[in-house]
């Protein structure tokens, strides 16, 4: 009989550990995914934030009457409601905006956030914990997530190539803000491709290419191209054979009115992304090297057969040989900044943002 009280009375002991050792588990279980959610939210918050003020830093960049809203004052200001968006119980908020100095020239930002109770105090309640200890029953949970603006690294446009030199020639330098007002379209500039036009010397492209490169899908008028890349040319006709409608998606057939009309359709009056670059070689098989991206408010163009749109008298500039010359029309422009991934290289009108952590 003794030994069976003593039996029991062990049994008690070691039940009585167990529930302490699964208390213990279970506040630890609790505490750390509250954390990690909380965590979650707060880097939800951050990320958003910091892609907020670097697509506005970034259009600065595009238009420069908007560089006051790439401040770190008007940052924080303008991106203080995604962090608690991002949070469900509403309350978390940024504490710190770097560089101090933020402008359109920094290059990127870093946002960090931080938790925050209703009552406004940075920290986070831990689940069945009872200390005299107020940071025994408490966690302050922070996130941070950096953001870059600049030129594209890659991108994808037209697939039509234009040397450098004309980019420059023709108002490169001096681009305007992808929302306009433009110009009107018989005062934009024709851009010759299919010869050397001053001040660039030959070769403006390989004789026999004129710039055209393969797309990326048949039946599309897309082709996605890093700088750096070594692009081979299709020839001196447009390279696109297009399937489906880009404002309805309704199929096309390959007559020349109907592709003629669909590429009306995606260029005139609209901005594209056209891949700069200089040439390399000769005819059909030249090469381009990729130097950057650029971006363009189409007027008009003129690029053979059925592919003629506003191009001007005679066939783009009055100064053309009659009947020969192959163009685009339209002025450069400082592009709305898309998601992409920045590079190092020149700048030509195509902005990107990108999440580095």
């Amino acid at each position: 009989m003794r030994r069976l009280n003593e039996e029991h009375g062990g049994i008690v002991l070691l039940f009585g550990v167990l529930l302490a050792f699964l208390f213990v588990a279970a506040a630890l279980v609790a505490n750390v995914g509250r954390a990690f959610f909380e965590r979650r939210e707060l880097q939800n918050g951050a990320d958003a934030a910091a892609l907020a003020i670097a697509f506005d830093c970034a259009r600065a960049v595009a238009n420069p009457s908007l560089v006051a809203r790439c401040s770190a004052a008007a940052a924080a200001a303008n991106a203080s409601g995604l962090p608690n968006a991002n949070a469900k119980d509403g309350t978390s908020t940024i504490s710190q905006v770097l560089p101090a100095t933020l402008n359109p020239a920094s290059g990127s930002v870093t946002v960090n956030t931080v938790s925050r109770r209703p009552d406004g105090d940075p920290s986070v309640q831990l689940a069945l914990t009872r200390s005299d200890n107020a940071d025994m029953n408490e966690i302050t949970v922070k996130a941070s997530a950096s953001a870059r603006w600049g030129p594209a690294s890659a991108a994808s446009g037209f697939p039509l190539l234009l040397q450098q030199c004309n980019f420059m020639a023709f108002g490169g330098a001096a681009r305007l803000p992808a929302v306009g007002p433009f110009p009107p379209d018989d005062a934009a500039p024709a851009i010759i491709i299919n010869r050397a036009q001053p001040p660039c010397p030959e070769p403006a492209h390989p004789p026999g290419s004129h710039g055209w490169l393969t797309p990326d899908v048949p039946g599309g008028c897309d082709i996605f191209l890093a700088v750096g890349a070594t692009p081979t040319s299709t020839g001196n006709t447009v390279s696109c054979v297009i399937t489906h409608r880009i404002d309805t998606g309704a199929p096309i057939g390959s007559g020349a009115g109907e592709q003629a009309a669909e590429l009306a359709r995606r260029l005139y009056h609209k901005v594209v992304f056209i891949p700069i670059g200089t040439p390399n070689g000769s005819g059909s098989g030249g090469s381009y090297t990729v130097t950057g991206w650029g971006a363009i408010y189409i007027t008009g163009y003129n690029f053979g057969g059925q592919y003629v749109l506003n191009a001007g008298t005679p066939n783009c500039l009055a100064t053309s040989s009659a009947g020969s010359a192959r163009c685009i029309r339209g002025y450069f422009v400082n592009a709305e900044p898309q998601s992409g991934a920045v590079g190092s290289g020149a700048s030509f009108g195509a902005q990107v943002v990108q999440l580095a952590k």
